[in-house]
């Protein structure tokens, strides 16, 4: 075979003219986040898709507006920081739950998570993983309706089936105009679609 890099002629695990890895394990046959996330072509695939959601106006930026037109004596985008903040303590605010499952192995239906919230800027904060599980916590960016908040997605596989549970809230605010549940349908639709897609990805398996 020839390099994809350099195009040379090539054998083995690693290319001899450029060092490249040559051969993979089946994306399939990955069980565990870390081997999922330092697999280059899983890495490929996050990259590509980073923030092809165009991000909105703040939380802060869109109270800073209506500051204008609404004057108070406390600024707004600090009442919502406040709020946010004590809501975040209390673990109170507007939240959704979701649950989806999949006949297709773990690695997929977890590349297919990552390249979603990688889609819409989500950065993650906590991952926590054990042998066919682990649990992905990402922050929800403030936007012109709601204030900062946590999605929180479980992924575990047994016997060949793999389930998806995700929660979505927003801290400190009450009503959340439907984007909580928006954002577990969002999810849940692109794991569906994402991970039958990489099943069936001849580089990936």
């Amino acid at each position: 075979m020839n390099c994809p890099n350099c195009k040379q002629p090539a054998d083995g695990n690693y290319c001899s003219h450029c060092g490249m890895r040559l051969k993979w394990e089946s994306l399939s046959s990955l069980t565990r986040y870390r081997d999922i996330i330092a697999d280059n072509r899983c890495r490929k695939i996050i990259e590509q898709e980073t923030g092809k959601t165009r991000p909105g106006m703040s939380a802060n930026e869109f109270l800073q507006y209506a500051q204008l037109v609404l004057p108070t004596r406390l600024p707004l985008a600090v009442l919502a920081s406040i709020s946010a903040k004590a809501g975040r303590k209390l673990n109170l605010g507007s939240e959704n739950y979701g649950f989806g499952l999949y006949r297709r192995p773990f690695a997929p239906v977890v590349l297919a998570v990552l390249t979603s919230l990688a889609r819409q800027s989500f950065s993650i904060k906590k991952v926590q993983e054990a042998e066919g599980k682990c649990l992905l916590e990402a922050a929800i960016p403030s936007g012109a309706w709601n204030l900062e908040g946590r999605l929180q997605i479980i992924v575990a596989t047994e016997a060949g089936k793999t389930r998806v549970f995700a929660e979505a809230k927003i801290f400190g605010q009450w009503l959340d105009w439907g984007k909580t549940k928006r954002l577990i349908d969002n999810l849940l639709k692109d794991v569906e679609t994402l991970s039958a897609g990489f099943e069936q990805n001849k580089t990936l398996n």
